[in-house]
Protein backbone atom coordinates (compact mmCIF):
# COMPACT_ATOMS: atom_id res chain seq x y z
CA UNK A 1 0.00 0.00 0.00
CA UNK A 2 1.29 3.56 -1.07
CA UNK A 3 -0.13 6.71 -0.38
CA UNK A 4 1.17 9.35 -2.17
CA UNK A 5 0.56 11.96 -5.04
CA UNK A 6 0.80 10.18 -8.95
CA UNK A 7 1.98 12.42 -11.30
CA UNK A 8 3.25 12.60 -14.95
CA UNK A 9 5.70 14.31 -17.27
CA UNK A 10 6.61 14.76 -21.04
CA UNK A 11 9.74 15.18 -22.04
CA UNK A 12 11.63 15.42 -25.20
CA UNK A 13 14.91 13.64 -26.11
CA UNK A 14 17.17 13.02 -29.06
CA UNK A 15 14.12 14.46 -30.69
CA UNK A 16 11.54 11.89 -29.33
CA UNK A 17 8.72 12.88 -27.30
CA UNK A 18 9.23 10.54 -23.69
CA UNK A 19 6.10 10.40 -21.22
CA UNK A 20 7.00 9.29 -17.47
CA UNK A 21 4.77 8.43 -14.82
CA UNK A 22 6.14 8.99 -11.13
CA UNK A 23 4.76 8.48 -7.26
CA UNK A 24 5.71 10.81 -4.71
CA UNK A 25 5.49 8.91 -2.02
CA UNK A 26 3.95 9.89 1.80
CA UNK A 27 3.53 7.02 3.17
CA UNK A 28 4.05 2.78 2.85
CA UNK A 29 2.48 0.14 4.19
CA UNK A 30 3.35 -3.55 5.01
CA UNK A 31 1.49 -6.10 2.03
CA UNK A 32 -0.57 -8.27 4.15
CA UNK A 33 -1.62 -10.93 1.43
CA UNK A 34 1.05 -13.24 3.39
CA UNK A 35 1.57 -11.95 6.58
CA UNK A 36 -0.31 -9.94 9.70
CA UNK A 37 0.50 -7.16 11.08
CA UNK A 38 0.45 -5.38 14.41
CA UNK A 39 -0.31 -1.55 14.52
CA UNK A 40 0.78 0.54 17.18
CA UNK A 41 0.23 4.52 17.42
CA UNK A 42 2.82 6.56 18.32
CA UNK A 43 3.42 9.24 20.93
CA UNK A 44 4.74 12.65 19.75
CA UNK A 45 7.96 12.03 20.83
CA UNK A 46 7.95 9.31 18.65
CA UNK A 47 7.93 6.00 21.08
CA UNK A 48 5.36 3.56 21.16
CA UNK A 49 1.91 4.83 22.87
CA UNK A 50 1.41 2.06 25.99
CA UNK A 51 -0.93 -0.61 25.81
CA UNK A 52 -4.24 -0.41 26.66
CA UNK A 53 -4.98 -1.89 30.29
CA UNK A 54 -6.36 -5.29 30.43
CA UNK A 55 -9.41 -5.35 32.40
Amino acid sequence: MVIGKLTQRTFETDGQKRTVVEIQVQHVGPDLQFATAEVAKSTAEGSPAPAAAAG
